[in-house]
Protein backbone atom coordinates (compact mmCIF):
# COMPACT_ATOMS: atom_id res chain seq x y z
CA UNK A 1 0.00 0.00 0.00
CA UNK A 2 1.17 4.09 -1.29
CA UNK A 3 1.41 6.54 1.08
CA UNK A 4 -1.42 8.03 -0.15
CA UNK A 5 -3.79 5.25 -0.17
CA UNK A 6 -2.66 4.43 3.52
CA UNK A 7 -3.59 8.25 4.52
CA UNK A 8 -6.53 7.87 2.23
CA UNK A 9 -7.57 4.44 4.65
CA UNK A 10 -6.66 6.53 7.89
CA UNK A 11 -9.09 9.40 6.47
CA UNK A 12 -12.18 7.24 5.55
CA UNK A 13 -11.66 5.14 8.57
CA UNK A 14 -11.79 8.36 11.51
CA UNK A 15 -14.68 9.53 9.81
CA UNK A 16 -16.33 5.70 9.70
CA UNK A 17 -15.75 5.85 13.31
CA UNK A 18 -16.99 10.00 13.56
CA UNK A 19 -20.44 8.74 11.46
CA UNK A 20 -20.58 5.51 13.93
CA UNK A 21 -21.13 8.15 16.76
CA UNK A 22 -24.30 9.98 14.70
CA UNK A 23 -21.64 12.77 14.07
CA UNK A 24 -23.56 14.19 11.85
CA UNK A 25 -26.26 12.45 12.51
CA UNK A 26 -26.64 11.35 8.63
CA UNK A 27 -30.71 10.28 9.40
CA UNK A 28 -31.77 12.85 11.59
CA UNK A 29 -30.41 15.28 8.90
CA UNK A 30 -32.46 13.49 6.37
CA UNK A 31 -35.79 13.09 7.88
CA UNK A 32 -35.88 17.17 9.01
CA UNK A 33 -35.04 18.13 5.17
CA UNK A 34 -37.16 15.51 3.82
CA UNK A 35 -40.69 14.99 5.77
CA UNK A 36 -42.13 11.83 3.36
CA UNK A 37 -39.19 10.08 5.40
CA UNK A 38 -41.56 9.61 7.95
CA UNK A 39 -43.21 7.10 6.46
CA UNK A 40 -39.88 4.60 7.02
CA UNK A 41 -39.42 3.29 10.30
CA UNK A 42 -36.41 5.35 12.22
CA UNK A 43 -34.50 2.45 13.31
CA UNK A 44 -34.39 1.18 9.25
CA UNK A 45 -33.74 4.21 8.08
CA UNK A 46 -30.70 4.67 10.24
CA UNK A 47 -29.63 0.65 8.86
CA UNK A 48 -29.86 1.42 6.00
CA UNK A 49 -28.16 5.13 6.15
CA UNK A 50 -25.07 3.26 8.52
CA UNK A 51 -25.06 0.53 5.63
CA UNK A 52 -24.61 2.75 2.71
CA UNK A 53 -21.89 5.36 4.42
CA UNK A 54 -19.85 2.26 5.68
CA UNK A 55 -19.90 0.48 1.80
CA UNK A 56 -18.87 3.77 0.19
CA UNK A 57 -15.96 4.75 2.66
CA UNK A 58 -14.90 1.02 2.63
CA UNK A 59 -15.29 1.36 -1.36
CA UNK A 60 -13.48 5.07 -1.61
CA UNK A 61 -10.61 3.77 1.03
CA UNK A 62 -9.89 0.88 -1.29
CA UNK A 63 -9.58 2.63 -4.49
CA UNK A 64 -12.95 1.11 -5.99
CA UNK A 65 -15.87 2.27 -7.52
CA UNK A 66 -19.29 1.23 -6.85
CA UNK A 67 -19.51 -2.74 -7.40
CA UNK A 68 -22.83 -5.30 -8.07
CA UNK A 69 -23.11 -5.62 -4.26
CA UNK A 70 -23.64 -1.86 -3.54
CA UNK A 71 -26.31 -1.34 -6.55
CA UNK A 72 -28.43 -4.01 -5.46
CA UNK A 73 -28.26 -2.56 -1.90
CA UNK A 74 -29.35 0.98 -3.43
CA UNK A 75 -31.62 -0.54 -5.70
CA UNK A 76 -33.11 -2.71 -2.96
CA UNK A 77 -33.49 0.41 -0.62
CA UNK A 78 -34.92 2.76 -2.87
CA UNK A 79 -37.96 -0.69 -3.68
CA UNK A 80 -38.45 0.01 -0.38
CA UNK A 81 -39.04 3.10 0.07
CA UNK A 82 -41.36 3.33 -2.91
CA UNK A 83 -43.51 1.20 -1.08
CA UNK A 84 -43.57 3.37 1.92
CA UNK A 85 -44.79 5.94 -0.69
CA UNK A 86 -41.48 8.36 -0.74
CA UNK A 87 -41.10 9.79 -3.37
CA UNK A 88 -38.38 9.59 -5.98
CA UNK A 89 -37.36 13.01 -5.73
CA UNK A 90 -36.77 12.90 -1.88
CA UNK A 91 -34.70 9.23 -2.27
CA UNK A 92 -32.51 10.89 -5.02
CA UNK A 93 -32.15 14.52 -2.54
CA UNK A 94 -31.57 12.12 0.77
CA UNK A 95 -27.89 11.17 -1.30
CA UNK A 96 -27.07 14.31 -2.18
CA UNK A 97 -27.94 15.11 1.75
CA UNK A 98 -25.35 12.34 2.48
CA UNK A 99 -22.98 13.43 0.12
CA UNK A 100 -23.23 16.89 1.04
CA UNK A 101 -22.21 15.70 5.29
CA UNK A 102 -19.63 13.09 4.17
CA UNK A 103 -17.62 15.65 2.04
CA UNK A 104 -17.86 18.05 4.86
CA UNK A 105 -16.72 15.32 7.98
CA UNK A 106 -14.11 14.96 5.50
CA UNK A 107 -13.33 18.37 5.53
CA UNK A 108 -13.19 19.05 8.84
CA UNK A 109 -11.22 15.54 9.65
CA UNK A 110 -7.67 16.54 11.21
CA UNK A 111 -6.57 13.44 9.46
CA UNK A 112 -7.73 15.67 5.93
CA UNK A 113 -4.82 17.11 3.63
CA UNK A 114 -5.51 19.41 0.43
CA UNK A 115 -4.57 16.49 -1.14
CA UNK A 116 -6.45 14.21 0.17
CA UNK A 117 -9.35 16.13 -0.46
CA UNK A 118 -8.97 16.92 -3.98
CA UNK A 119 -8.37 12.46 -4.75
CA UNK A 120 -11.72 12.46 -3.03
CA UNK A 121 -13.66 14.64 -5.33
CA UNK A 122 -13.65 12.11 -8.27
CA UNK A 123 -14.75 8.84 -6.24
CA UNK A 124 -17.63 10.60 -4.15
CA UNK A 125 -18.96 12.04 -7.42
CA UNK A 126 -18.81 8.73 -9.02
CA UNK A 127 -20.52 7.19 -5.93
CA UNK A 128 -23.44 9.62 -6.15
CA UNK A 129 -23.93 9.52 -10.09
CA UNK A 130 -24.00 5.55 -9.70
CA UNK A 131 -26.30 5.54 -6.34
CA UNK A 132 -28.82 8.05 -8.25
CA UNK A 133 -28.98 6.05 -11.71
CA UNK A 134 -29.69 2.87 -9.64
CA UNK A 135 -32.75 4.47 -7.67
CA UNK A 136 -34.06 5.86 -10.87
CA UNK A 137 -33.91 1.87 -12.13
CA UNK A 138 -35.86 1.55 -9.51
CA UNK A 139 -38.64 3.84 -9.23
CA UNK A 140 -39.30 3.16 -13.10
CA UNK A 141 -39.87 -0.51 -12.37
CA UNK A 142 -42.24 0.85 -9.68
CA UNK A 143 -44.35 1.82 -12.09
CA UNK A 144 -48.65 2.42 -11.21
CA UNK A 145 -49.39 -0.60 -13.00
CA UNK A 146 -46.75 -2.71 -11.17
CA UNK A 147 -49.12 -4.10 -8.77
CA UNK A 148 -50.45 -7.09 -10.28
CA UNK A 149 -46.78 -7.98 -11.25
CA UNK A 150 -45.42 -7.93 -7.42
CA UNK A 151 -48.22 -10.07 -6.85
CA UNK A 152 -46.94 -12.66 -9.21
CA UNK A 153 -43.58 -12.30 -8.50
CA UNK A 154 -44.37 -13.28 -4.32
CA UNK A 155 -46.41 -15.86 -6.12
CA UNK A 156 -43.61 -16.96 -7.99
CA UNK A 157 -41.33 -16.44 -5.46
CA UNK A 158 -42.96 -18.83 -3.13
CA UNK A 159 -43.60 -21.51 -5.48
CA UNK A 160 -39.71 -21.72 -6.56
CA UNK A 161 -38.74 -21.51 -3.31
CA UNK A 162 -36.96 -24.78 -2.15
CA UNK A 163 -36.35 -25.80 -5.80
CA UNK A 164 -32.62 -26.01 -6.10
CA UNK A 165 -32.52 -26.61 -9.71
CA UNK A 166 -33.31 -23.43 -10.10
CA UNK A 167 -30.77 -21.54 -8.73
CA UNK A 168 -30.15 -17.77 -9.85
CA UNK A 169 -33.88 -17.59 -10.94
CA UNK A 170 -35.37 -17.93 -7.41
CA UNK A 171 -32.17 -15.12 -6.14
CA UNK A 172 -33.35 -12.86 -9.04
CA UNK A 173 -37.19 -13.39 -7.89
CA UNK A 174 -35.65 -12.85 -4.06
CA UNK A 175 -34.01 -9.41 -5.23
CA UNK A 176 -36.88 -7.93 -7.24
CA UNK A 177 -39.00 -7.99 -4.11
CA UNK A 178 -36.12 -6.14 -2.08
CA UNK A 179 -34.80 -8.84 -0.54
CA UNK A 180 -31.13 -9.49 0.55
CA UNK A 181 -30.55 -12.98 -0.69
CA UNK A 182 -27.71 -13.41 1.48
CA UNK A 183 -29.58 -12.37 4.59
CA UNK A 184 -31.56 -13.60 7.31
CA UNK A 185 -34.85 -14.93 6.40
CA UNK A 186 -37.29 -15.78 9.08
CA UNK A 187 -41.14 -17.62 7.57
CA UNK A 188 -44.75 -17.14 9.17
CA UNK A 189 -47.83 -19.29 8.59
CA UNK A 190 -51.63 -19.40 8.86
CA UNK A 191 -54.64 -21.45 7.71
CA UNK A 192 -55.25 -20.40 4.52
CA UNK A 193 -59.30 -20.59 5.19
CA UNK A 194 -58.82 -17.97 6.88
CA UNK A 195 -57.01 -15.91 3.96
CA UNK A 196 -58.51 -14.94 0.98
CA UNK A 197 -56.55 -13.02 -1.59
CA UNK A 198 -57.67 -9.43 -0.52
CA UNK A 199 -56.88 -10.06 3.15
CA UNK A 200 -53.33 -11.13 1.80
CA UNK A 201 -53.22 -7.73 0.06
CA UNK A 202 -54.19 -6.16 3.17
CA UNK A 203 -51.75 -8.01 4.86
CA UNK A 204 -48.98 -6.93 3.26
CA UNK A 205 -50.05 -3.18 2.41
CA UNK A 206 -49.92 -3.40 6.48
CA UNK A 207 -46.43 -5.01 6.59
CA UNK A 208 -44.87 -1.73 4.97
CA UNK A 209 -45.65 -0.12 8.62
CA UNK A 210 -43.18 -2.00 10.23
CA UNK A 211 -39.01 -1.92 9.51
CA UNK A 212 -37.52 -4.50 6.96
CA UNK A 213 -38.88 -6.38 4.06
CA UNK A 214 -41.85 -8.67 4.09
CA UNK A 215 -43.57 -10.70 1.47
CA UNK A 216 -46.91 -12.13 1.61
CA UNK A 217 -48.94 -14.99 -0.91
CA UNK A 218 -50.75 -18.50 -0.05
CA UNK A 219 -49.27 -21.57 -1.43
CA UNK A 220 -51.04 -25.10 -0.61
CA UNK A 221 -53.52 -24.66 2.29
CA UNK A 222 -51.56 -22.27 4.16
CA UNK A 223 -50.50 -18.59 4.03
CA UNK A 224 -47.06 -17.23 3.84
CA UNK A 225 -45.25 -14.71 5.11
CA UNK A 226 -41.41 -14.40 4.67
CA UNK A 227 -39.67 -11.26 6.37
CA UNK A 228 -36.54 -10.07 6.68
CA UNK A 229 -35.23 -7.52 9.33
CA UNK A 230 -38.91 -7.92 10.71
CA UNK A 231 -39.40 -7.99 14.21
CA UNK A 232 -41.37 -11.14 14.51
CA UNK A 233 -43.76 -9.85 17.86
CA UNK A 234 -45.03 -7.10 15.53
CA UNK A 235 -45.61 -9.05 12.52
CA UNK A 236 -47.91 -11.95 14.38
CA UNK A 237 -49.66 -8.67 15.79
CA UNK A 238 -50.36 -7.82 12.20
CA UNK A 239 -51.50 -11.16 11.57
CA UNK A 240 -53.77 -11.19 14.09
CA UNK A 241 -55.02 -7.23 13.81
CA UNK A 242 -56.71 -8.92 10.39
CA UNK A 243 -57.32 -12.12 10.72
CA UNK A 244 -58.22 -12.16 14.40
CA UNK A 245 -56.81 -12.45 17.81
CA UNK A 246 -57.08 -16.45 18.24
CA UNK A 247 -56.16 -17.11 14.12
CA UNK A 248 -53.12 -19.81 14.55
CA UNK A 249 -49.83 -18.62 13.46
CA UNK A 250 -46.88 -20.57 13.26
CA UNK A 251 -43.05 -18.94 13.01
CA UNK A 252 -40.15 -20.53 11.92
CA UNK A 253 -36.53 -19.97 13.06
CA UNK A 254 -34.78 -17.30 11.58
CA UNK A 255 -32.15 -18.40 8.62
CA UNK A 256 -29.70 -17.19 6.49
CA UNK A 257 -29.98 -17.16 2.40
CA UNK A 258 -32.69 -18.71 0.06
CA UNK A 259 -32.01 -22.42 1.41
CA UNK A 260 -32.96 -21.28 4.80
CA UNK A 261 -36.15 -19.17 3.68
CA UNK A 262 -37.34 -22.56 2.43
CA UNK A 263 -36.09 -24.01 5.60
CA UNK A 264 -37.74 -21.60 7.64
CA UNK A 265 -41.13 -22.05 5.86
CA UNK A 266 -41.00 -25.76 6.41
CA UNK A 267 -40.84 -24.65 10.46
CA UNK A 268 -43.32 -22.65 10.48
CA UNK A 269 -45.68 -25.07 8.78
CA UNK A 270 -45.16 -27.36 11.22
CA UNK A 271 -45.46 -25.02 13.95
CA UNK A 272 -48.86 -23.84 12.91
CA UNK A 273 -49.88 -27.37 12.67
CA UNK A 274 -48.95 -27.50 16.75
CA UNK A 275 -50.69 -24.07 17.31
CA UNK A 276 -53.84 -25.94 15.86
CA UNK A 277 -53.23 -29.00 17.88
CA UNK A 278 -52.42 -26.87 20.79
CA UNK A 279 -55.54 -24.25 19.98
CA UNK A 280 -53.06 -21.45 20.41
CA UNK A 281 -52.89 -17.89 18.80
CA UNK A 282 -49.23 -18.68 17.99
CA UNK A 283 -46.44 -20.98 18.14
CA UNK A 284 -42.54 -20.85 17.55
CA UNK A 285 -40.72 -23.90 16.42
CA UNK A 286 -38.08 -22.83 18.25
CA UNK A 287 -40.57 -23.51 21.84
CA UNK A 288 -41.74 -26.54 19.83
CA UNK A 289 -39.54 -27.79 17.44
CA UNK A 290 -39.98 -31.85 18.91
CA UNK A 291 -43.73 -32.03 19.13
CA UNK A 292 -43.93 -30.16 15.88
CA UNK A 293 -41.07 -32.57 13.96
CA UNK A 294 -42.88 -35.17 15.49
CA UNK A 295 -46.01 -34.96 13.85
CA UNK A 296 -45.43 -36.55 11.17
CA UNK A 297 -44.64 -39.88 12.61
CA UNK A 298 -47.67 -39.59 14.50
CA UNK A 299 -48.92 -43.03 12.83
CA UNK A 300 -45.45 -44.66 13.92
CA UNK A 301 -45.60 -44.30 17.08
CA UNK A 302 -49.28 -44.49 18.09
CA UNK A 303 -48.35 -47.79 19.64
CA UNK A 304 -45.51 -46.06 21.84
CA UNK A 305 -48.17 -42.97 22.82
CA UNK A 306 -51.56 -43.99 22.66
CA UNK A 307 -51.58 -45.20 26.55
CA UNK A 308 -50.37 -42.12 27.59
CA UNK A 309 -52.29 -40.25 25.03
CA UNK A 310 -55.73 -42.26 26.63
CA UNK A 311 -54.77 -41.89 30.60
CA UNK A 312 -54.09 -37.95 29.78
CA UNK A 313 -58.09 -37.88 28.58
CA UNK A 314 -58.96 -40.16 31.59
CA UNK A 315 -56.92 -38.43 34.61
CA UNK A 316 -55.76 -35.14 33.55
CA UNK A 317 -54.75 -34.42 36.91
CA UNK A 318 -52.39 -37.19 36.57
CA UNK A 319 -51.02 -35.42 33.03
CA UNK A 320 -50.47 -32.14 34.54
CA UNK A 321 -48.98 -33.58 36.88
CA UNK A 322 -46.22 -35.08 35.02
CA UNK A 323 -45.78 -31.94 32.80
CA UNK A 324 -45.24 -29.35 35.42
CA UNK A 325 -42.73 -31.64 37.15
CA UNK A 326 -40.99 -31.66 33.81
CA UNK A 327 -41.53 -27.73 33.71
CA UNK A 328 -40.26 -27.76 36.94
CA UNK A 329 -36.64 -29.40 36.32
CA UNK A 330 -37.62 -32.37 37.89
CA UNK A 331 -38.33 -30.63 41.02
CA UNK A 332 -41.30 -31.87 43.27
CA UNK A 333 -41.82 -29.05 45.77
CA UNK A 334 -41.78 -26.76 42.88
CA UNK A 335 -44.24 -28.79 40.78
CA UNK A 336 -46.43 -28.72 43.79
CA UNK A 337 -46.40 -25.19 44.63
CA UNK A 338 -47.48 -24.78 41.03
CA UNK A 339 -50.34 -27.20 40.73
CA UNK A 340 -51.10 -25.65 44.78
CA UNK A 341 -50.82 -29.12 46.13
CA UNK A 342 -48.81 -30.65 48.89
CA UNK A 343 -45.25 -32.32 47.92
CA UNK A 344 -46.51 -35.67 48.90
CA UNK A 345 -49.78 -35.48 46.11
CA UNK A 346 -47.30 -34.43 43.26
CA UNK A 347 -45.63 -37.69 44.10
CA UNK A 348 -48.60 -39.95 44.60
CA UNK A 349 -49.61 -38.96 41.21
CA UNK A 350 -46.46 -38.99 39.36
CA UNK A 351 -46.40 -42.97 40.85
CA UNK A 352 -50.04 -43.66 39.92
CA UNK A 353 -48.98 -42.11 36.23
CA UNK A 354 -46.60 -44.92 36.23
CA UNK A 355 -49.00 -47.55 37.15
CA UNK A 356 -50.94 -46.82 34.35
CA UNK A 357 -48.57 -45.96 31.47
CA UNK A 358 -46.35 -47.87 32.59
CA UNK A 359 -43.89 -44.69 32.02
CA UNK A 360 -41.86 -43.78 35.09
CA UNK A 361 -41.13 -40.22 34.74
CA UNK A 362 -38.64 -39.99 36.76
CA UNK A 363 -36.62 -41.24 34.25
CA UNK A 364 -35.27 -39.97 30.99
CA UNK A 365 -36.91 -42.42 28.79
CA UNK A 366 -40.22 -42.46 30.88
CA UNK A 367 -40.54 -38.73 31.10
CA UNK A 368 -39.57 -38.28 27.48
CA UNK A 369 -42.56 -40.44 26.26
CA UNK A 370 -44.90 -39.41 28.57
CA UNK A 371 -43.99 -35.77 27.59
CA UNK A 372 -43.97 -35.88 24.03
CA UNK A 373 -47.37 -38.38 24.39
CA UNK A 374 -49.19 -35.01 26.14
CA UNK A 375 -48.12 -32.60 23.94
CA UNK A 376 -49.20 -34.85 20.73
CA UNK A 377 -52.90 -34.31 22.11
CA UNK A 378 -55.14 -32.18 20.94
CA UNK A 379 -56.01 -29.45 23.51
Amino acid sequence: MTSDSAAMSTLCDAVALRLERADPDLTARIRAELPSYEHLPELEHRRTVRDLVRRMLSSIASGRGPIAEHLQFTRRSALRRTQLGVSAYDVLSSFHIVRRELWAAMQSAPEATDDLLLGLVEPIGRWTETMSASVVDAFVAESPGTAVQHAELRQRFLSELGDRSLGEQVAETARALAFDVEGRFQAFCAPRASWPRPEVENLQRATRRLSGVMQCGVRGDVMIAIAQDCDPVLVVRTVHGIAGDRSAVGIGLPRQGLIGAHLSTVDAERALRTAQLWNEPSVRFADSWLEATLLDSQPRLAPILAGIQQTQRDHPDLAAAVLAFADCGFSLSDAARRLNVHPNTMGYRLSRWQELTGADPRTFAGLARSVIGCRSTPR
